[in-house]
């Protein structure tokens, strides 16, 4: 199993005690999920630390190297190219990461032994990859940072292939011992996914000064990918599914499960109670609203008087909202809040099982620096290829406040 697997495990693993009350052994889970992350990042340190010790660059031409199906690197004379770390990979190299660097911060151009062809040949246009160290833990703050990213199924299928929903999401059957499962019993969609680009654009001003290769990549993360994780779950809860993903609230739920408040109501224990009837069991199914909508449903109470809502201390000091027992994601900056009275139909809040959302990123994060003619700053822009869509709208349950009479 792999360390984002694991780590993935043991986030829902805590998440599970946590709506269960269990918050001691969630403690000693998140302590567990404390640990692999340090060890993850000693590893990767120590790995690239090696290598750069151990491995010493022969003199090649400055011309592309090519990856064997053996993970090794070589020049178009067939040699080796020794500057990778442990693992064959050139990008994770401290070399590499050293000369991705100088060129953010000073512009010195990456070596051609670190590029590919499309690179050497449009080096005006082309972007400069991520070191694999880097972009390793830039998954991992999207994770951590996004909390819709976190819950959303990740692939990365190839653009224009159409893609059996039963393969992303796969199911099993019993069968007899001398016969196999019948495929043709069940009915499959297809689906297929784009290359949109995904950018984002900053002023330069952080990597001014001269920093330690450790504390530039620290700053380097943490400023990509807040402004990665935005992009990304805007469009996964609302994009138009044009020029970027399809989110998951431009979708039209099931019949039965579009629920409306009339302009004269107002939330209710019902109304709660009527959404979560109309989610199908099968589905692990989350809340979906703003801080304020949450807030709203703070002050009801059930046929007990027992608030329906509650707030828990959750992972890394972050509170944890649930709703009559389920997780909520909050939405802010993606939906509106709930209100009383609307001037128009408002939808105000949402449950679905994130799990069948599928994210696909058709190519990692480039990155370009470049100066802005208009304003002369130096500016550094970031890159990613990817596409999404819900490959199972079932689990959808959306609540909207009506503006008029019905």
């Amino acid at each position: 199993m792999t360390y984002k697997e694991k780590r993935s495990a043991l986030v829902a693993k805590a998440q599970k005690l946590i709506d269960e009350g269990k918050i001691t052994d969630a403690n000693d889970v998140m302590q567990e999920i404390r640990d692999l992350d340090a060890q993850h990042e000693e590893s990767a340190t120590a790995a690239a630390n090696l290598a750069a010790l151990s491995n010493t660059m022969q003199a090649v031409t400055p011309i592309a190297p090519l990856m064997t199906g053996q993970g090794v690197l070589l020049t178009d004379d067939g040699n080796a190219l020794t500057s990778t770390d442990e693992s064959g990979d050139l990008y994770a190299s401290k070399e590499y990461r050293n000369a991705f660097k100088n060129y953010i911060v000073s512009g010195t151009p990456i070596p051609d032994k670190f590029k590919n062809a499309a690179e050497i040949t449009t080096s005006t246009t082309a972007g400069t990859t991520v070191p694999t160290t880097m972009y390793e833990k830039i998954i991992t703050k999207l994770e951590s940072y996004g909390e819709i990213y976190a819950h959303i199924f990740k692939a990365a299928y190839p653009t224009a292939l159409l893609i059996p929903t039963l393969n992303i999401k796969p199911m099993a059957s019993w069968v007899d011992e001398d016969k196999g499962s019948d495929s043709q019993k069940f009915t499959t969609d297809k689906v297929t996914f784009a290359g949109y680009k995904l950018e984002c654009k900053t002023a330069f001003s952080l990597f001014m000064s001269k920093t330690s290769l450790e504390i530039f990549e620290s700053q380097f993360i943490n400023l990509i990918a807040e402004a990665m994780v935005k992009g990304i779950e805007k469009s996964s809860l609302i994009g138009s599914g044009t020029g970027c993903p399809k989110g998951i609230l431009t979708e039209t739920p099931p019949t039965g499960q579009a629920i409306t408040v009339a302009k004269t109501a107002k939330l209710t224990y019902n109304l709660i109670c009527e959404a979560e009837a109309a989610v199908p069991a099968k589905y692990n199914a989350v809340w979906l609203m703003t801080k304020k909508t949450f807030w709203s449903f703070m002050g009801i109470v059930d046929d007990n008087g027992q608030p329906v809502a509650r707030i828990n201390a959750g992972l890394n000091n972050k509170p944890e909202y649930v709703l009559f027992g389920r997780h909520v994601c909050l939405t802010d900056g993606y939906m509106k809040d709930y209100a009383d009275t609307v001037t128009e139909d408002t939808l105000f809040a949402a449950m679905f099982d994130l799990s069948y959302y599928i994210f696909n990123e058709i190519m990692g994060i480039m990155v370009k620096r470049y100066v802005d003619n208009d304003t002369d700053n130096t500016m550094l822009k970031a890159v990613m290829l990817a596409d999404g869509k819900a490959v199972d709208i079932n689990s959808l349950v959306t609540l909207t406040k009506l503006a008029a009479a019905s």
